[in-house]
């Protein structure tokens, strides 16, 4: 029984990988200036679907969460704007969850704005108060505490 529940895991896993797709450098290149227009062209040319999970540095992060990381704020009020789910969890962590971990109060604010889910939690039962609380990000305890 234990083999099959390992084997069928191994196969969601790999199943995963062979459908995720990676960063192009364009899209890095958009991410990395918070350029919305190269943002969608790189979009459109990747075929990205606005809510998928991308593979960056071997992780499932969605567009929110890689904006986040990179500080993209245009980028993230685009998503805003072309409806992309506020709440996309991907590796186990929804975009305001990231912005919480990384201490981006702006972004934060944006999502919870957007209708990000502040109660949402994650399989571990963890918040984004939970993750600002861990990483000692004091301005999104503040906020998230409200």
């Amino acid at each position: 029984m234990i083999k099959l529940f390992i084997i069928n895991a191994l196969l969601i896993l790999a199943s995963f990988s062979a459908n995720a797709q990676s960063l192009s450098a364009k899209l890095k290149q958009a991410f990395k200036t918070d350029d919305v227009s190269l943002f969608n062209l790189a979009l459109k040319e990747d075929k990205i679907v606005i809510d998928s999970c991308l593979l960056l540095e071997q992780k499932p992060y969605s567009l929110f969460a890689i904006s986040i990381r990179s500080k993209s704020i245009k980028v993230l009020q685009d998503l805003i704007s072309t409806k992309a789910d506020v709440n996309k969890i991907c590796d186990d962590k929804s975009p305001l969850m990231y912005a919480a971990k990384y201490g981006e109060l702006e972004a934060a604010k944006v999502l919870v704005k957007a209708g990000a889910d502040v109660g949402l939690k994650n399989r571990e039962g963890k918040t984004a108060l939970d993750y600002a609380r861990k990483y000692e990000k004091k301005e999104l305890i503040d906020y998230l505490s409200k």
